[in-house]
């Protein structure tokens, strides 16, 4: 127990034992000794009384490495903590508890994020963080995590606190695999609630904390090593998971990769992108985002050379802003670098390698704070590469003029201790600001396959030329002289066959076709389409050239699944710049109509007469219409052009939740009832897979009555994966009342509103939403009428809080948006 004594108290020791000797040496004092002993005097009183109290807040983001620290400073409790080799190292083992806390307060009121690495020696019985510790009573009012090992076979992670008597309490006890030597320990700490990762996992959800504010420190029973400690602000409420490994050889496999160009599948139980003529195919990984990791992949060139890695990524759609580091498909190298905000690489470095073949090879990425370091086959290629914008991010496959299959992808945390092996000598790299030899070319933006190499154009002007839609009414005849009617091939084989417009060729990638007579402004595109052979059929359309999709605007059926569509435009580079995808009815070889709403600033998409999102930014809003396949033969039967009127959306009307995504939460979803059982404080919430903006849901719902225990929906979602920027009603305190809200950009909830309800057994609750409108039934009884939001349109999903919460008869109306983009 550390028991503080008050600094009066502490220094009444001292003063008996040279009170003698200050009356002995009265005369010598007032003759001038008096500074100088007085100068003794307050040194000896600043070892005597040590850390009294700490006076200093953390400056965050705070790292501590052990380097070069004074450990008298520090408030200890059992064990002897001495540095080892930039390590914290408690040396004493043993059943005693051991117990060491930073002299320094944590930020009153802060949400924060502590880390560290462990490495268990023989004799460890436990290891771990003591926190919110409470000045002075450090000891005796704490809570506490920390790996448990109570035999040599067995470990377990535990959280609790200590109670007034000083006994533990323990919040959560989970055995946990015991296949390493080494941790690292993630705690995040927030308002009322904390969460702990072990190697990157969450292994305990949140659990209320007793104590606040206070400080933090080092726990361990045994001999352990502490390695590298950080302290940061807790940005994120739900931080996702930092390790990952891929399920290729899966059926089905790839979850959560989503291509953004190329043609990539899994065949052979690898990641393979297929087309060795397209330049820089990407595919990300859209479910985690990594900071502080390594990302390592195994791979093999099937064609050509070209394979690598994406890193940091801001966006898993996209290549812009992420780091890079492949073979170079022009020579025998690697080469590495990052791809600034409009998606143009920049070389950091290179180095002459052996030529790849057809042989596995696994590439790593370290990548920490302010660097990143690359190996390859286990030898170091490059040190220290500065990371000049993003330290964190998606992470992804990319290849250039190559086919290539990854057969594993692999994330997990950087750890303290150095990776570098101790026999591994760096090869040279060949920087770009200092190579003595003709450096590679920079790895150009290049326009996609299906744009041809063209002399700079000039788009076409607003002057007046582009019509209206209602000025200009178009009605496509696909009789005659394809040559005389208008439609000027860019690339493929367009004919006009059998009434149809038909481009047969199923092996190129955007061929594409331009309606040059006019060009159009505020217009619906109605298209009718019949895929005879793969999917990818789709239109262009706002396009400012009539010979290049350089600044054309993009919505077409995915080539690599039949079930999705996906939207976007290309830069005046010719690069292809994502802007979503949904999922959709497969195309099989059935006609489907897909109409363009293009308004002044923004444009909608229906897929047969239903809407799937509204409201996207325009690049360009006039330009000519066009129609593109991409690996498919297609025939199109119908090409309109009309005015702004609003496409037809049907209504559908669905039982329960067809396509559910549990983003957090311990639920039993048989049997049309949806029912979550977890206990800890939390929302725990299901996505629906219905992204729309005009939508009644409807459920009963079952919660115990007398608790803190709610439930309800939750809506407008921006991101499928997080509650952040969603809003929420739902019942509250055991069905006392029912509030609504929505969490801001930090993830904080903002309430909006709150109205008391009469206990029952169960409520049925009934939520209308149109755009920015909500209202809501309860038993029958309105109690909210035109409720103001402030988003339009996202996901659609429930939620429950805190404990066991049914929802049963659950209905969902759709009258908008249906489209289900991932």
């Amino acid at each position: 127990m550390t028991t503080i004594k008050k600094p009066f108290e502490r220094l009444q020791p001292l003063l008996d034992r040279i009170k003698p000797i200050l009356i002995r040496y009265k005369k010598l004092l007032l003759a001038g000794g008096l500074v100088i002993l007085a100068g003794v005097l307050f040194l000896t009183i600043q070892v005597v009384l040590g850390p009294d109290e700490p006076v200093t807040t953390y400056t965050l983001p705070y790292t501590q490495n052990f380097d070069d620290i004074n450990l008298r400073r520090w408030y200890t409790n059992g064990g002897v903590w001495t540095l080892r080799t930039q390590t914290l190292a408690q040396t004493i083992g043993g059943e005693e508890p051991a117990q060491l806390h930073i002299p320094l307060k944590l930020p009153e009121d802060v949400a924060y994020h502590a880390s560290t690495y462990l490495i268990l020696k023989k004799d460890t019985k436990a290891a771990g963080f003591v926190f919110n510790s409470q000045y002075p009573e450090l000891s005796q009012k704490q809570h506490r995590v920390y790996l448990h090992r109570p035999d040599k076979d067995t470990l377990e992670l535990v959280a609790g606190y200590l109670d007034e008597t000083g006994s533990f309490v323990p919040q959560a006890q989970i055995p946990i695999s015991m296949n390493t030597e080494e941790f690292r320990l993630d705690l995040f700490v927030y308002e009322n609630t904390y969460l702990v990762q072990v190697n990157g996992q969450r292994i305990i959800e949140k659990r209320p904390l007793f104590y606040k504010n206070g400080m933090i420190g080092f726990y361990s029973i045994g001999a352990v090593s502490f390695d590298t400690f950080k302290l940061t602000a807790a940005e994120n409420e739900d931080p996702g998971d930092m390790v990952y490994a891929s399920d290729f050889e899966q059926e089905p496999g790839g979850a959560g990769w989503v291509p953004f160009s190329g043609d990539w599948r899994i065949t052979e139980k690898q990641m393979t992108q297929h087309d060795p003529l397209v330049n820089d195919a990407g595919i990300g990984y859209e479910t985690s985002t990594f900071q502080n990791y390594v990302l390592q992949a195994t791979f093999d060139h099937k064609e050509g050379a070209g394979a690598g890695l994406l890193f940091n990524m801001p966006s898993p759609y996209q290549v812009n802003g992420a780091y890079m580091v492949r073979y170079s498909d022009e020579t025998d190298a690697l080469l590495w670098g990052y791809f600034d905000n409009e998606g143009v690489f920049n070389r950091q470095g290179f180095v002459e390698i052996t030529p790849p073949d057809n042989e596995l090879h696994n590439l790593q990425i370290f990548s920490g704070e302010t660097s990143y370091d690359i190996y390859l086959d286990d030898q170091i290629i490059a040190r220290d590469v500065p990371l000049l914008n993003e330290t964190r991010g998606h992470i992804g496959l990319i290849t250039s003029l190559s086919s290539a299959g990854f057969s594993t992808v692999e994330a997990f945390p950087l750890f303290g201790a150095s990776t570098e092996s101790e026999t591994a000598q760096p090869l040279t790299p060949i920087a770009a600001s200092t190579a003595t030899k003709i450096p590679l070319p920079a790895t150009p933006t290049p326009a996609p396959v299906s744009t041809n190499i063209l002399p700079a154009a000039t788009s076409l002007p607003d002057n007046g030329s582009a019509q209206n839609g209602t000025d200009a009414a178009y009605h496509g005849i696909f009789n005659g002289d394809i040559t005389q009617s208008g439609w000027k091939s860019i690339r493929g084989n367009w004919s006009f066959t059998a009434g149809n417009l038909v481009q047969p060729n199923p092996q190129g990638s955007d061929w594409a076709i331009v309606y040059t007579p006019n060009t159009y402004k505020n217009f619906t595109l109605t298209v009718g389409l019949t895929h005879t052979e793969g999917f990818g059929g789709g239109v262009l359309f706002n396009m400012p050239y009539t010979d290049r999709l350089n600044g054309a605007h993009l919505v077409r059926y995915s080539d690599n699944r039949p079930d999705a569509i996906f939207w976007g435009y290309y830069d005046e580079t010719g690069k292809f710049i994502g802007q979503g995808y949904a999922d959709v009815t497969a195309a099989s070889t059935d006609r489907h109509i897909l109409q363009i709403v293009s308004k002044s600033a923004t444009y909608d998409i229906y897929l047969d007469e239903t809407l799937i999102v509204k409201d996207l930014p325009l690049q360009q809003n006039f330009g000519n219409i066009g129609l593109l396949t991409s690996k498919s033969s297609v025939e199109y039967d119908q090409v309109d052009i009309s005015g702004t009127q609003a496409a037809s959306s049907s209504t559908t009307t669905t039982d329960g939740f067809s396509n559910l995504k549990i983003l957090s939460g311990k639920w039993n979803t048989e049997n049309n009832i949806l029912l979550q059982q977890a206990t800890d404080v939390g929302d725990y919430i299901i996505n629906s897979g219905i992204f729309t903006d005009e939508f009644t849901i409807e459920a009963k719902i079952t919660i115990p009555k007398n608790s803190d225990i709610g439930g309800g929906f939750i809506f407008h979602m921006p991101d499928r994966g997080s509650r952040k920027g969603a809003y929420i009603m739902r019942l509250i305190n055991g069905g006392e009342g029912l509030f609504w809200g929505y969490y801001d950009d930090a993830n904080k909830f903002q309430g909006l509103g709150s109205t008391t309800l009469v206990q029952a057994d169960s409520y049925v609750i009934t939520m209308a939403v149109s755009g920015n409108l909500m209202d809501v039934t309860v038993n029958g009884l309105p109690v909210v009428n035109d409720a103001k939001l402030n988003r339009t349109s996202g996901w659609l999903g429930v939620i429950a809080y805190g404990g066991e919460v049914k929802f049963e008869n659950l209905q969902v109306t759709v009258t908008g948006i249906s489209g289900e983009p991932e």
